[in-house]
């Protein structure tokens, strides 16, 4: 659901320019993930997995109250 509110926002970024905005966001969007899936494969073998786990879900739980909030102060 996340990658659907980011892909929304990407088409409205720049609607001249949608086609380069929506390209723009996929490429950074696979490369981050890309880039998380090494950082993780390269801290599970340092760190137990309930450990990486609840970093990873207050994380998103952090970028979740970000996008509420950004979204409370658009409206």
């Amino acid at each position: 659901m996340m990658h659907n509110t980011l892909q929304i926002n990407a088409t409205q970024m720049a609607p001249v320019r949608r086609g380069a905005a929506v390209a723009a966001f996929a490429s950074f969007f696979f490369l981050g993930q890309s880039l998380g899936v090494g950082v993780t494969g390269f801290l599970l073998e340092k760190v137990d997995t309930t450990y990486l786990s609840l970093i990873f879900a207050l994380a998103l739980h952090g970028v979740g109250l970000r996008f509420a909030n950004a979204h409370v102060r658009r409206n």
